[in-house]
């Protein structure tokens, strides 16, 4: 209450534990809003239940989705690879970029110490004295801080126990007696109570998902990790299988694959077009705008901290097309003004003056078209915003270009060699003759009837309107595509045990697998737990389970996802066994 920006709160609670969620008008920058919140929690932390933890605040973000899922199993069962697997977690947090790594189907270790009453009594000690000689031997103690010149470092005292063996060596005291925990009773180690339970196609698994920190490279950090785990594969038992089971990076490389493509494709296109009216070099010309113009784009945005999302990527493909238009009107007339007999120089000069005014207002008008979409409200806008930022970026780098880059190579290279070059490129042969032919007749007949003309143009307009309106479809933000991944969640009621969980979340596996549907794996996940993330769960949920079906390519696939999805909505339809 009186937050400002604060449009929106909420909170959900469990045994032992409670959310608050909080919404903000999008101008709220996220450190304005945590460091508001933050006092906020200060200020109520003293009403709080004196036996409660110190409350966390922190930011949702999607960055702490993850962008990579990978399953290490074996055939011999996880207690082959559980070691392996938390040693790859430690350091797969190491690499740069990586917000934090979540494990799921690990097998965690205990230590269970039996005490024999009477052995305690033959010693004077109680049980207190064994808890706390337990917790002094298998813990981290701060020893200081060393200073220099250069850097200040802390120094920690770390009697952590790695070696369960270790434990029978603790010496526990009381007064003047002191004994080995192994004289007091029997130490022994097992693995403890699962708190997760994870499956790649059927089988037992240990899953680890990636989240990467908020701008960081995608792409770099998974080639960082995949690159890794190549390289220390070998060092894992024998017959350890390794599988991704999601990849984040494989729909960014997809786009910037399509990116180029259409960059290349429009390249050649341009050349062919224009070399059919102003000849190889000078169709060449032309077509440089499209690299040119797009590396100079990529430079502005770098320099404006604008990082290549989905939106960036989407917007540089919707402004390929427009590059070369300004490019085709400065060479076209430099070309006709070297027709007329000046020099390289002078036609370059003189082609560029004459049209430039006419090109920088076309341009500046089409920037003007995309404007005010930066100036939307609320999260949506913020969102939109990157498109306009994008084209004007390309379209103003085009226009650079057109009015510097491309005159200066018409004053070097241009040929226009004789009278017969000249004339292609007046008259344009013989099929350009008959185009200029065509529209300079519909042109006089359209003069002559300007109120016919005018009249069917708004009859057009309106008739736009009503078709669409009685035949268009809704307005959608993005249109849908054929999904790569399928998941499917499963809640049951707070306090459900995990095994019961993971008995329904494999009835759900079952039905997955008998939908018609081009799947490439399935992996399911029982129970969440560990990790200091709302995303992730803090503390122990293991009431929620979810199944992941991964997709083949779209060109191996013979069912589409949106028909599986459908399928397995009609067989879940009438599932009661968990939400």
């Amino acid at each position: 209450n009186g937050v400002d920006g604060l449009l929106e709160i909420s909170s959900s609670s469990q045994q032992g534990l409670s959310f608050i969620f909080t919404k903000f008008a999008s101008d709220i920058s996220v450190e304005t809003a945590l460091r508001r919140i933050q006092q906020r929690v200060d200020r109520a932390r003293p009403e709080l239940p004196a036996d409660a933890e110190d409350p966390s605040v922190q930011e949702l973000s999607s960055s702490s989705f993850p962008i990579l899922i990978i399953s290490l199993s074996h055939n011999e069962g996880l207690g082959i690879i559980d070691k392996t697997a938390e040693d790859l977690e430690e350091d797969l947090k190491k690499i740069k970029g990586v917000l934090d790594v979540e494990i799921a189907g690990n097998l965690d270790k205990e230590v269970i110490i039996e005490l024999d009453p009477q052995k305690l009594e033959v010693y004077k000690l109680s049980i207190d004295d064994v808890s706390g000689a337990v917790q002094r031997a298998n813990t981290a103690i701060p020893g200081g801080v060393l200073k220099n010149r250069v850097r200040t470092y802390s120094i920690s005292v770390n009697s952590e126990i790695r070696v369960p063996e270790q434990f029978r060596n603790i010496m526990v005291s009381s007064g003047d007696v002191s004994v080995p925990l192994s004289k007091l009773g029997d130490v022994s180690f097992t693995f403890a109570e699962p708190r997760t339970y994870s499956r790649f196609s059927g089988k037992p698994a240990i899953t680890l998902s990636l989240s990467k920190r908020s701008g960081e490279n995608i792409i770099q950090i998974v080639d960082m990790v995949k690159k890794h785990i190549d390289s220390t594969k070998i060092n894992y038992p024998p017959g350890t299988k390794i599988n991704y089971v999601y990849d984040g990076s494989e729909d960014i490389r997809t786009i910037i694959a399509d990116l180029e493509n259409n960059m290349f494709s429009g390249f050649v296109l341009v050349m062919l077009v224009t070399i059919f009216f102003l000849g190889f070099v000078n169709s060449f010309f032309i077509s440089l705008a499209i690299p040119f113009s797009m590396l100079l784009s990529f430079t502005v945005l770098q320099f404006m901290d604008i990082t290549l999302n989905m939106v960036v990527l989407f917007s540089l493909i919707l402004a390929l097309g427009m590059l070369v238009d300004n490019g085709i009107v400065i060479v076209e007339n430099i070309f006709r003004h070297g027709s007329m007999g000046k020099s390289q120089r002078d036609a370059a000069i003189d082609g560029t003056s004459e049209v430039a005014w006419p090109v920088i207002t076309s341009t500046i008008t089409t920037c003007l078209a995309f404007f005010p979409i930066i100036y939307m409200p609320d999260v949506m806008g913020d969102f939109m915003a990157y498109i306009p930022i994008t084209v004007i970026v390309v379209l103003l780098s085009s226009l650079f270009v057109a009015l510097t880059i491309n005159p200066v190579f018409c004053s070097r290279f241009l040929r226009v060699s004789d009278n017969k070059e000249a004339s292609k490129m007046t008259s344009g042969g013989r099929f350009y003759s008959w185009m200029v032919d065509k529209y300079d007749h519909w042109l006089k007949l359209s003069l002559r009837h300007t109120v016919p003309v005018l009249l069917g143009a708004f009859i057009v307009v309106i008739a736009g309107f009503v078709l669409y309106g009685m035949f268009g479809k809704e307005m959608v933000f993005f249109p849908s595509q054929d999904p790569s991944d399928i998941i499917i969640t499963a809640k049951m009621p707070p306090g459900t045990p995990l095994e019961k969980t993971d008995s329904v979340v494999k009835v759900i596996e079952k039905i997955a697998a008998a939908v018609p549907a081009s799947i490439k794996n399935i992996q399911a996940t029982s129970g969440r737990s560990g990790a200091d993330d709302v995303f992730s769960g803090i503390g122990e949920e293991y009431n929620e389970g979810f199944v992941r079906l991964s997709l083949k390519d779209f060109k191996d696939r013979m069912i589409k996802g949106r028909t599986t999805i459908e399928e397995l909505k009609k067989r879940l339809s009438g599932f009661n066994l968990a939400q």
